[in-house]
């Protein structure tokens, strides 16, 4: 799943099948937000359209050299 890459240290991954553990993670975020909220908007800088354009370049430019 691409949800560890797209999450970051910004959010958390719990068992979405496990009641326990969701509210486990709603009362870590809930209590102790500021790290998260200070993390969000530096993960969300990682994916910007410029970034997306030169990785997809990067990776013609690889097709196309072999």
């Amino acid at each position: 799943s691409s949800l560890p890459e797209v999450i970051g240290d910004a959010g958390l991954l719990v068992d979405a099948s496990s009641d326990a553990a969701i509210a486990r993670a709603m009362s870590r975020a809930l209590e102790d937000s500021e790290p998260l909220r200070e993390a969000g908007p530096r993960q969300a800088a990682k994916f910007t359209w410029e970034a997306t354009a030169r990785q997809t370049a990067a990776i013609y430019r690889e097709i196309l050299d072999r």
